[in-house]
């Protein structure tokens, strides 16, 4: 009767450990997104234009280590990506901090000058002319003022085509700050390194807890059989 008590007792701990540990390391996980430190992004976080955010630990040659953002893999803007302004070369040294929106990124960066920029991105539609249609048969073109006819508009039906744009402006632009979510990224490295402590020691003291009651129990089971 004692063991069955002790090990309901002990399961109810460990699944209470479980519960506790799994939820501060997925909320500090989901928290670590936008700085480019999250392994599963359970809450489904995300930025406009499908661009996500990285850090890269120095497992590969390129890019170097430090946070980057990435256009579908590809490294739009990360440390020693170089850039054109006003016809002078630009080379990012790093990302001080970035804000959005639900259309637009503005990432502001320190160059390996000591200058500050801004990098914008956003996306801007294919320009199509619908008073206007141009036809082609057998090698002729023949135009047609469609002003004239009954229309249908397809292009209310149609995927409208989009174009991810990147424009590089000066440091002392004057932006609306609080049209964007901001992401310090410079500010809050101690805040980062905190939430990845959280993480990765939940997940410690986890394990250490159930080894811990493994063996509390172990070593009272050996003391009973000895008595």
């Amino acid at each position: 009767m004692k063991i069955k008590k002790s090990f309901k007792i002990n399961s109810i701990i460990i699944i209470s450990l479980v519960f506790i540990c799994s939820l501060i390391f997925f909320i500090s996980d989901g928290k670590l997104y936008y700085y480019g430190h999250s392994n599963f992004n359970i809450f489904k976080k995300s930025l406009p234009l499908n661009l996500e955010p990285d850090y890269f630990d120095g497992h590969v040659s390129w890019p170097p280590v430090g946070f980057g953002i990435l256009d579908r893999g590809f490294y739009l803007i990360t440390k020693e990506n170089s850039w054109n302004f006003n016809g002078d070369t630009i080379k990012i040294n790093e990302i001080v901090k970035y804000g959005f929106n639900d259309k637009q990124l503005m990432a502001l960066i320190n160059s390996t000058s000591n200058k500050n920029f801004y990098i914008k991105c956003f996306m801007q539609k294919e320009s199509v002319s619908n008073n206007n249609l141009q036809i082609e048969i057998s090698g002729n073109i023949y135009k047609i003022n469609t002003n004239k006819y009954k229309k249908i508009d397809i292009y209310k039906y149609a995927v409208p085509d989009y174009t991810l744009q990147v424009e590089i402006l000066d440091g002392n632009y004057k932006i609306n700050a609080r049209d964007y979510q901001w992401i310090d990224i410079k500010k809050d490295s101690i805040y980062v390194k905190t939430l990845d402590g959280y993480r990765y020691g939940s997940i410690l003291f986890l394990f250490a807890s159930i080894l811990f009651i493994i063996s509390i129990n172990i070593i009272l089971k050996i003391k009973n059989q000895s008595n």
